[in-house]
């Protein structure tokens, strides 16, 4: 009975073999594949909440089409593929996090099921990813005063856009592009895990508050950025890095972690026995390097060590101890992280006055290392210096070395270098008018992204002003001549410079 099954079958499929004449049509795949007749430029470049419009070109109808614009990030992690678009022409009100993505366009014959692609590279940055944020008071409130690409300034930048400035006198801002994690809750009552945010925190002595990187809209105040509150409400300093960020309270740290686990607070108070940690942190990659004001040595900080680290890895320079510091900090290399840091010290015992570098980035390790040190002479100025910023750049083999230079000013209106090397300095490098007093200074330098210049910001009465002076050629010298010259109200303490692609600031 099978055996009459199975030849019905065959008899039929051999007989519908016969039947058929072979008339096919056959097309082209390259006749039926779509045509850009117009290529997308290499790069395109994008302002956060600006349009950003492409109009690409098609052969033929282009109702016989559909159409798809894509995004993913070339450079940040944990920010998610995106669509922009599923028309020819892109008109897209830019939303997308800042950030350098790979964007495709995408070209479909709706009959064949045939696509054509095109890509570019698109930088995204927000109208703030670019510019000076100085940190100001007046009237015992503190804000931030914003100078965009253009140089447009936009004064008390907190309060116009949250309707709300913080209390007290500024200590430092920090910002950090992609390592911010937080939660929120939409209008369904959803709880909404927001991943790898970039986020600026402006602390003062009074108070700190967490603004959305982007569009700095506040995120996070006091009462919300802790897992349990603190007793007491002392702020100390705010730093971000690599691992997240690093908050001295009442003395102690707190960290908030960069990992898709956290939810944006700070948590419990890390160990402090005894200390009293001084406001100048060195940070390297995830690791931070502070100092104890009582013991007069340094100690580090990481986010992932129960305790901190006091000891110096051995073949290397012992840590420090009663020492007075005068001021630490790092020394730029590229946007990721510092190559080494300096700090200055006075003995307790004979008042020797010293140069210390260490490499703050091998915390995280476990490694604590001091590289050098050298005795400065008591003659020289840099011994009375109140502010200090090292020549960026480093000496590693697949980047171009700098110098070690080391800028500063006794607080006054001048700025002096000291070239530790050669135990020399050149007096009166940059000379502002008599009636302004120097705040702050700072060498912006990026080897990766070409940062390369030097700036001033001086306050005059109940005013301030700042300079940006380009360097000469690749010497470590400060061409006197500032390129631009800003100004505004309140007086001014530090500030931060942001560039695109900045992926974190110290």
């Amino acid at each position: 009975m099978k055996h009459t099954i199975y030849t019905a079958i065959a008899a039929a499929l051999l007989a519908a073999c016969v039947e058929d004449t072979g008339n096919y049509t056959y097309e082209d795949p390259t006749a039926v594949s779509p045509v850009i007749t117009s290529s997308l430029e290499e790069s395109y470049e994008a302002i956060s909440l600006q349009q950003l419009v492409i109009d690409p070109e098609i052969d033929g109808d282009e109702d016989d089409y559909t159409y798809a614009w894509y995004v993913y990030p070339t450079n940040h992690t944990g920010i998610p593929y995106d669509t922009l678009g599923y028309d020819r022409k892109l008109d897209y009100n830019v939303t997308i996090q800042a950030g350098t993505y790979r964007l495709i366009f995408k070209v479909t014959n709706k009959r064949y099921g045939t696509s054509a692609y095109q890509n570019a590279l698109l930088s995204v940055s927000s109208i703030f990813g670019k510019g000076y944020y100085i940190n100001k008071h007046a009237n015992g409130r503190a804000d931030v005063d914003f100078i965009d690409r253009n140089g447009v300034l936009t004064p008390n930048l907190l309060k116009q856009i949250n309707g709300d400035d913080l209390p007290g006198v500024p200590i430092r801002s920090t910002y950090v592009s992609n390592k911010y994690y937080y939660e929120t809750i939409d209008a369904e009552g959803n709880i909404v895990k927001n991943l790898a945010q970039p986020a600026f925190m402006l602390c003062t002595d009074q108070d700190l508050r967490v603004y959305h990187g982007d569009n700095m809209h506040l995120l996070r105040a006091w009462d919300s950025l802790f897992f349990e509150q603190p007793a007491v409400k002392r702020p100390g300093g705010v730093w971000g890095s690599q691992g997240g960020f690093m908050l001295f309270n009442d003395g102690f740290p707190h960290f908030v972690y960069a990992g898709s686990a956290s939810i944006g607070k700070f948590g419990y108070r890390y160990p402090a026995p005894g200390y009293k940690l001084s406001p100048h942190v060195a940070v390297g990659s995830s690791g931070y390097l502070a100092f104890d004001e009582n013991a007069g040595t340094f100690v580090g900080y990481y986010y992932g060590s129960k305790t901190p680290y006091t000891e110096g890895y051995p073949g290397y320079l012992p840590n420090p101890v009663n020492q007075d510091l005068i001021w630490q900090g790092p020394r730029h290399m590229y946007d990721v992280s510092s190559l080494n840091s300096y700090a200055i010290t006075r003995d307790r015992d004979d008042g020797t006055i010293r140069l210390v570098s260490a490499w703050p980035r091998y915390i995280q390790n476990g490694l604590f290392v001091f590289e050098r040190d050298w005795i400065i002479p008591p003659t020289l100025g840099v011994c009375r210096g109140k502010l200090f910023t090292p020549h960026g750049g480093g000496a590693v083999s697949t980047i171009v070395a700098g110098h070690d230079i080391l800028y500063y000013s006794t607080g006054d209106n001048r700025v002096h270098y000291y070239n530790i090397l050669s135990q020399t300095e050149r007096l009166n490098a940059v000379v502002l008018p008599e009636d302004e007093t120097i705040a702050y200074i700072h060498h912006a330098y990026d080897y990766y992204w070409g940062e390369n210049h030097f700036v001033i910001l001086a306050n005059k009465g109940n005013g301030w002003k700042l300079y940006v002076h380009p360097m000469v050629g690749s010497t470590y010298d400060v061409n006197p001549t500032p390129t631009a010259t800003y100004s505004g109200d309140g007086v001014a303490v530090n500030l931060i410079y942001r560039y695109p692609d900045c992926k974190l600031t110290y």
